[in-house]
């Protein structure tokens, strides 16, 4: 989508995803890193992110995150089901956690079943 250039900005969302938004960022372009998972030790090249002069951001969320962030989702500005690539029930949930690590899903939505 970029003809190689890369994306001009990065997010790892999950803790666990920064050694590929190393792999996937523009030169010059910006990552934020705000998912946490203490068990993920990523190898981070230090070398790409100086020789592609990236900006790495840290966030940790807050105390008064949520209530904003509830607004923002209550006015319409984000719509997140655009992220949803399948909807499956409880009972397929292999297929979904299969289908988003073969990188043919972003967000799998596992509903209850009935």
């Amino acid at each position: 989508l970029s003809d190689g250039r890369g994306a001009d900005v990065s997010v790892d969302a999950v803790g666990n995803q920064l050694a590929a938004t190393l792999e996937v960022t523009a030169q010059r372009g910006k990552i934020s890193v705000f998912g946490m998972n203490e068990h993920a030790h990523p190898e981070v090249k230090q070398h790409d992110i100086t020789r592609n002069e990236l900006k790495v951001y840290g966030s940790f969320v807050g105390a008064h995150t949520f209530p904003r962030a509830i607004k923002i989702l209550e006015r319409g500005v984000i719509k997140p089901s655009g992220l949803v690539s399948m909807t499956l029930p409880i009972d397929d949930i292999k297929t979904g956690i299969d289908a988003a690590r073969a990188g043919e899903a972003v967000k799998v939505l596992v509903t209850p079943t009935n």
